[in-house]
């Protein structure tokens, strides 16, 4: 397959790059998991979900639900509330990621576009920072979408009630937690 400079065939010539690499993989008789294959990850995973956000607990803290999201709304404000980078780097907007919802935190955890299993950032938003909440349903898909508001950003997170193309059995049970959570910590901030 050829693609030309500048023909705006970006999408299909990472997906060719990544089915590439696969065959390659298979070729070479490495499985998808060694290290040094082609191999990267497209899909979100529970290990990598579980890993990631668990490294942001503190002591003492457990999660009361764990989810997949899409950030979908400008996040640069976000950055200040960053684990990695301290405080500073570029804004986000439709990135893929996790989150969790803790006693004291609701801990975010960025991941790459093409390789789900990169962590991007991770980001502790402390509850008692969070001053309007608003939960609705989306039209299609069944799915909802967060809506919370701090000093100084404004976080807009969809949230499906399924995990299509991944091996998260649990989504819609953690989105239930983690939404009933919120709900019952912020009813006189719900709009």
């Amino acid at each position: 397959m050829a693609f030309r400079e500048g023909s705006g065939n970006l999408d299909k010539m990472l997906l060719f790059l990544y089915i590439e690499g696969v065959i390659r993989s298979l070729d070479k008789g490495k499985s998808d998991t060694q290290p040094g294959g082609w191999w990267m990850s497209l899909t979100m995973s529970t290990a990598v979900r579980e890993e990631s956000l668990n490294s942001m607990l503190e002591d003492g803290e457990h999660y009361e639900g764990k989810v997949w999201i899409t950030i979908m709304a400008n996040a640069g404000k976000l950055l200040g509330y960053s684990l990695l980078l301290g405080g500073a780097g570029g804004a986000l907007s439709n990135t893929y990621g996790y989150m969790g919802l803790t006693e004291k935190h609701l801990n975010l955890v960025t991941v790459g576009t093409i390789d789900a299993s990169k962590i991007t950032g991770k980001f502790a938003i402390p509850l008692t920072d969070i001053k309007k909440i608003k939960i609705k349903k989306t039209l299609i898909g069944g799915g909802q979408i967060l809506y919370f508001e701090t000093a100084d950003m404004k976080m807009k997170i969809a949230i499906n009630g399924n995990a299509l193309l991944s091996d998260i059995k649990d989504q819609k049970e953690n989105r239930e937690k983690v939404l009933g959570g919120l709900k019952r910590r912020f009813e006189q901030f719900l709009v």
